[in-house]
């Protein structure tokens, strides 16, 4: 089956594809996955220490809409006027769910220390034994890793090709959500390359091309 994840789910689906490749037919990551990177945005380290997350989540970061706009517009999308008022309270309704933030700081306080990514759980050095084919998909906006150190590291992985989004954050399909489905459809229908990925005349650029 193909595999998709962003963010966190980009971490689970590399760490899945690792322990069983037979089962994945095409990886695809959209946005900067988890674990690629040791630098984590404060916000996120504050929220994964035990405790303090409590205080804050049942205080300043209560579920809200202006909450959720403020942390969309630092951690996760270009431009917050991409996201419809119809999208936001579906995110508010979501956040106020019994356990939803408790799952959250869990998660973050498993994962994540105050200096950033847990050394232990690091995969960026690991893309190497990736024996499934992987497509990216970057926001040129992503505040978690920037696009270049991203590519850099796609080009350990023996079959990738690597996709740039113009103007797109963490979450690139809220800012350009018609550019995200055309390549998500693309790279589905693409054939898998065993050769060590394809490279432009643009000796930056790794995948077929740069799609802005």
């Amino acid at each position: 089956f193909h595999l998709m994840g962003n963010s966190m789910g980009g971490y689970y689906s590399l760490a899945f594809s690792m322990a069983h490749p037979e089962k994945i037919n095409k990886l695809l990551l959209i946005g900067a996955p988890a674990g690629l990177n040791r630098w984590v945005p404060p916000m996120l380290r504050i929220l994964g220490l035990k405790g303090i997350n409590q205080l804050i989540t049942k205080t300043v970061a209560r579920p809200s809409i202006a909450n959720l706009k403020m942390v969309h517009k630092k951690l996760l999308v270009a431009d917050i006027k991409n996201l419809s008022d119809e999208y936001l309270s579906h995110g508010l309704h979501n956040g106020l769910l019994p356990g939803n933030m408790m799952g959250f700081t869990s998660m973050l306080e498993n994962v994540l220390t105050l200096k950033g990514w847990r050394s232990e759980l690091y995969l960026g050095d690991k893309l190497h034994s990736l024996e499934v084919p992987v497509r990216f998909i970057w926001g040129t906006q992503d505040v978690f890793e920037k696009p270049d150190t991203g590519m850099a590291k796609a080009s350990a992985i023996a079959d990738y090709k690597f996709a740039v989004v113009k103007d797109a954050g963490h979450c690139p399909w809220l800012d350009q959500p018609e550019e995200c489905a055309r390549l998500i459809i693309s790279f589905l229908d693409d054939k898998a390359d065993a050769s060590h990925g394809h490279h432009s005349e643009n000796p930056k650029i790794s995948g077929n091309k740069i799609y802005q």
